[in-house]
């Protein structure tokens, strides 16, 4: 197989390929019909770790992800090279499952020895980072992700030796360093009081809290935990937030299941939980989690809610991956912060659910 092509395609800086060159690889993996031709490559949004194109045909249009060796939007660190066929399995694996994967792009080809995928377009939707913006979401939207999630983890609960998911285990490890290592090592090149003045004292002493480091680095170890023979653990999104949920006209839909792996529910309603509170709407964190649980038959361990997504409030307030927050008043992130830190070590969802 001549692997040659996509390298000399998908190179940085990122620019639009050429859409002869497009045509052969879809060409080559099986995606274009008889007779189909391109007709142009553009951008289809900005991509945190995936380089990825628009590819419009004289028929239709699809999106061609490329996983480079390095995080898209950060080219100094390096990610898992074999991402792609991770997500690609992870699509095969619910399929089978129309509530799931009525709501995510249909998988239409891929080249693993290219690290390509080629996904159904969903055209010129946005995606729901605006909440961070306004705090505000429709309800019915907040139940549909809960209805989706809660889906997904009963379509797959003790399922793991069966549907051929591995554990991904290189993005576990990529991503637990950005949410519990990387934001609390000293030196780490973050410029925290560039983020808040008086932000670096504050992680300081999140740095030297026993109690607190204790319960992090629990919770670190249960998201790194081998869970393929676990008959509770369930197939997850893995980075479950607004970033990967997509407005469109037939409603919302869900993307990006690269960091998924079989483990515990409470990590993708953690997840979002955490990012409701960061958009500063802990009654929508509470509507999710109550229509989570109505959807769902796959039991919620509320202690292990509380702590992910305790961990996942801090990164994004003092680690490398940060979001298109408004500006805020002086003390916010130390304040939740302050809440997180309370979260994570009693447990108590409650701590985090604060206005």
């Amino acid at each position: 197989m001549n692997t040659s092509l996509i390298e000399t395609v998908w190179t940085l800086p990122l620019r639009d390929a050429d859409a002869g060159e497009l045509e052969q690889l879809l060409r080559r993996i099986g995606v274009l019909e008889q007779g189909e031709t391109v007709a142009s490559v553009g951008s289809a949004g900005e991509g945190n770790m995936n380089l990825v194109r628009r590819v419009v045909t004289d028929r239709r249009s699809v999106i061609v992800k490329h996983a480079l060796p390095y995080v898209a939007k950060y080219p100094t660190i390096a990610a898992p090279a074999d991402r792609a066929a991770m997500e690609r399995a992870w699509y095969e694996a619910v399929a089978a499952s129309p509530a799931v994967s009525a709501r995510m792009p249909a998988l239409l080809g891929g080249d693993e020895a290219g690290r390509a995928l080629v996904l159904e377009d969903f055209g010129e939707a946005a995606d729901l980072t605006t909440v961070y913006l306004d705090g505000t979401l429709d309800e019915g939207v907040v139940d549909a992700l809960a209805a989706f999630l809660a889906g997904l983890h009963d379509a797959t609960e003790g399922r793991s030796s069966g549907l051929g998911i591995v554990a991904n285990r290189a993005m576990r490890v990529l991503n637990h360093a950005h949410i519990f290592d990387v934001p609390l090592q000293p030196d780490n090149g973050i410029a925290l009081d560039s983020l808040e003045r008086g932000l670096s004292e504050v992680v300081t002493g999140l740095r030297v809290d026993a109690a607190y480091r204790e319960q992090v680095d629990a919770t670190g170890r249960r998201y790194l935990a081998d869970y393929r023979d676990d008959a509770t653990a369930v197939l997850l999104h893995g980075d479950y937030f607004p970033g990967s949920w997509l407005a469109t006209g037939d409603g919302v839909r869900v993307i990006d299941p690269e960091f998924g792996f079989f483990g515990p529910a409470a990590f993708d309603v953690a997840v979002a939980t955490a990012h409701f509170v960061l958009a500063g709407c802990p009654p929508l964190a509470e509507r999710f989690i109550a229509a989570y649980e109505r959807f769902s038959s796959t039991g919620l361990d509320q202690a292990s809610v509380a702590r992910f997504a305790a961990a996942e409030v801090m990164r994004r307030l003092v680690g490398v991956a940060q979001l298109p927050l408004p500006d805020k008043p002086a003390g916010w992130r130390a304040g939740r912060l302050g809440v997180s830190r309370e979260a994570m070590v009693s447990g108590r969802l409650s701590a985090l659910l604060i206005a």
